[in-house]
C-alpha cells in the first residue's frame, strides 16, 4: 500500500500460496474482476508483490478508464511506487491524469484496449488542459475510444478542432456541458460516431435529425432538461423554457418515432407527451422519466404504450416560474385507464393536491416498489386499490394520519415501509402504531420486516408511543428486522436493534 519502501519478493515456488502460483493470464482475469466488478483501483494490486505488480502493469484491460482533471482535489488519492513516477488514483477504477505526461503513461498502460475517458473541469480557464485534447480525440486513440464523458460547466469549446472523421468504437456519448457550445459539439459527434447507443447531451430545437440513426439508441437523455429541473428544485435562477434553443415537445414527437429500440428515456421535454403526440408504442423501453406542470397532463399518458416498462418516474409541479398551463384536453374528461403490465417500480413526485383517481386507474399488476412524495396538502384519500405484490412502500406527504393508514391497508404484503408526514400537526392520534400493535387474524401488514417513521406527525410523545411500539415488536419479533422512529429533533431510535 502507499508508503511501502519496497516491493516484497515472492517466496520460493514450492512454499508459495496457491494464488501466487497461478499463471499470469489467469491472475490477470482475477484482477480484471477485482477492478471492474468491485470498482477498485488497479494501483492497489501493484503494492502486493513483484509478481502482482508485473501482472497488473502487463494487463491492459485494467487500465482502460481514464479521468482527466485540471487539478487533483481531495477526492483522488496519490499513490507512489518507490523509484517510479508519481501516479494517481480515483474511485471506480479510474486513473487520474492532471497533465499530458500522466495521460501518455495511462494510454500506454492500456495497450490496444477500448477506452472510457472522462474529463472534469469547473475552471473558467481550460488552457492548462489544452495539450491533452489532441491525445484524447486524435489518432490513434480515436479508434479505441468507446465511452466519453465531458463534465465542463465553464470555458470555451475545446474539442472540435481535434475531432476525427470516424470513431468506429464510440458507443457512449455523455456531454454535461454549456448549451452554447454543447449543441454544436453534439452535431459534430453524431456525424462521426455512427455506432453510438447511449446518448446524454444537450439537445437543441434545431437539430437535424437526419444526421444520425436514432433507432440504434438504447438510452437517451437531454441534459438541458435535466439541468433546468435541477436548478428549479434547488431554487436557483435558471429554469426550463429559459432558452428558445431547448428541445420542444413538438420536436421530440418527431424524434420519438425513431427511438423504437430505446431502453431508457430521461430528460425528455417538459409536458411530453402533449396534445400533438401520436399514439406510440415503445416495445423495448424499460425506464422512463417524465415531467409536467399540470395535473391535466396525466390524462395524456394513455398515448404511450409501454409493454416492457419496468421503472417509471413522474414529476408534476405547477409552481415552475417558466411554466405555462397545459390547455384543457378533451382526454381529461375521458375515464382514465393506463396499462403497464411489466411495471415493478413507480416513483411519483407530485406537487399537486389531487392524483389518487389517476393512480387508482393504473393497471400495474406486478408493481413491487411504490414511492409517493407529495408535499402539497389536501384531504384526498389514498387510492382505493389493493397492491398485493407490493414489497416496498415510501410515502412522504402533508396529509392526515388516515391517509398513511390507508396506504398500509392497500399493501397487505409489504415488507419495507418508510413514512414521513411533512409539517407535523398537533392532532396525532397514533393511528398507525395502534393498528400495527393489534394482534389479530387481520393483522396489518403481517410480513413487515423494516419500518421507518420519521419527522414526527405520525407518533405522539415518546412516553405515549413506546408502549405501543413494544407491543408491535413483541408480536412481530420473528419477522421484524428494524423498527425505527424519529421524533423530529430527537435522534432516531431503532427499537429492534437497541432493545431486542
Amino acid at each position: 500500500m502507499p508508503g511501502h519502501e519496497q516491493l516484497n519478493e515472492l517466496p520460493p515456488s514450492s512454499s508459495a500460496p496457491p494464488i501466487l502460483r497461478l499463471p499470469s493470464e489467469v491472475l490477470g482475469y482475477i484482477f480484471e474482476s477485482f477492478v471492474h466488478r468491485e470498482h477498485q483501483s488497479p494501483w492497489q494490486l501493484t503494492f502486493v508483490c513483484r509478481q502482482w505488480r508485473e501482472t497488473a502493469l502487463g494487463t491492459p484491460r485494467l487500465w482502460t478508464k481514464i479521468l482527466i482533471v485540471n487539478r487533483v482535489s481531495h477526492g483522488p488519492i496519490k499513490f507512489v511506487i518507490p523509484g517510479k513516477r508519481v501516479v494517481s488514483w480515483a474511485p471506480d477504477s479510474f486513473q487520474v491524469c492532471v497533465n499530458s505526461t500522466e495521460l501518455e503513461s495511462a494510454l500506454l498502460r492500456s495497450g490496444n484496449a477500448l477506452l472510457e475517458i472522462r474529463v472534469e473541469s469547473n475552471d473558467l480557464d481550460t488552457g492548462a488542459m489544452s495539450t491533452m485534447w489532441p491525445k484524447v480525440f486524435g489518432k490513434p486513440v480515436s479508434d479505441r475510444l468507446e465511452k466519453v464523458r465531458l463534465d465542463m460547466q465553464h470555458g470555451k469549446e475545446p474539442v472540435g478542432l481535434y475531432l476525427q472523421s470516424d470513431y468506429p468504437s464510440l458507443v457512449s456519448i455523455d456531454l454535461d456541458v454549456p448549451s452554447r457550445w454543447g449543441h454544436a459539439l453534439l452535431r459534430r459527434l453524431l456525424k462521426v460516431a455512427k455506432q453510438a447507443k447511449f446518448l446524454r447531451a444537450p439537445i437543441s430545437n434545431d437539430l437535424d435529425l437526419s444526421i444520425f440513426s436514432w433507432n440504434q439508441l438504447l438510452s437517451f437523455e437531454d441534459t438541458d432538461t435535466e439541468r433546468s429541473l435541477s436548478d428549479f428544485f434547488l431554487n436557483q435562477f435558471l429554469s426550463f423554457g429559459a432558452t428558445n434553443s431547448a428541445m420542444s415537445p413538438h420536436m421530440f414527437n418527431q424524434l420519438c418515432r425513431e427511438l423504437c429500440n430505446v431502453h431508457t428515456l430521461r430528460g425528455v421535454p417538459i409536458n411530453w407527451p402533449n396534445d400533438s403526440t401520436p399514439s406510440i408504442t415503445f416495445g423495448s423501453l424499460s425506464a422512463l422519466q417524465l415531467y409536467a406542470n399540470s395535473s391535466q397532463y396525466l390524462s395524456l399518458l394513455r398515448r404511450l404504450s409501454l409493454p416492457c416498462l419496468n421503472e417509471l418516474i413522474v414529476t408534476i409541479s405547477g409552481r415552475h416560474p417558466a411554466a405555462t398551463s397545459i390547455p384543457a384536453s378533451q382526454e381529461s374528461t375521458i375515464p382514465f385507464s393506463w396499462s403497464l403490465p411489466s411495471l415493478t417500480k413507480l416513483d411519483l413526485n407530485l406537487y399537486i393536491s389531487t392524483f389518487s383517481e389517476w393512480l387508482s386507474s393504473l393497471d400495474v399488476p406486478r408493481l413491487q416498489n411504490l414511492s409517493i412524495h407529495s408535499t402539497t396538502g389536501g384531504r384526498e384519500s389514498f387510492p382505493s386499490v389493493i397492491y398485493s405484490n407490493l414489497r416496498k412502500l415510501d410515502v412522504v406527504a402533508n396529509r392526515p394520519e388516515e391517509y398513511f393508514l390507508q396506504a398500509l391497508e392497500a399493501c397487505p404484503n409489504v415488507k419495507e415501509v418508510t413514512l414521513l408526514r411533512s409539517d407535523p400537526p398537533k392532532d396525532c392520534k397514533n393511528l398507525i402504531l395502534t393498528r400495527l400493535s393489534e394482534n389479530s387474524s387481520n393483522r396489518l401488514c403481517p410480513q413487515l420486516t423494516i419500518m421507518g417513521i420519521y419527522e414526527g406527525g405520525l407518533v405522539t410523545d415518546i412516553e405515549t408511543a413506546e408502549p405501543l411500539i413494544e407491543c408491535i415488536i413483541e408480536a412481530r419479533i420473528d419477522v421484524l428486522e428494524s423498527f425505527c422512529v424519529n421524533w423530529g429533533d430527537d435522534e432516531s431510535i431503532d427499537y429492534v436493534t437497541e432493545d431486542y
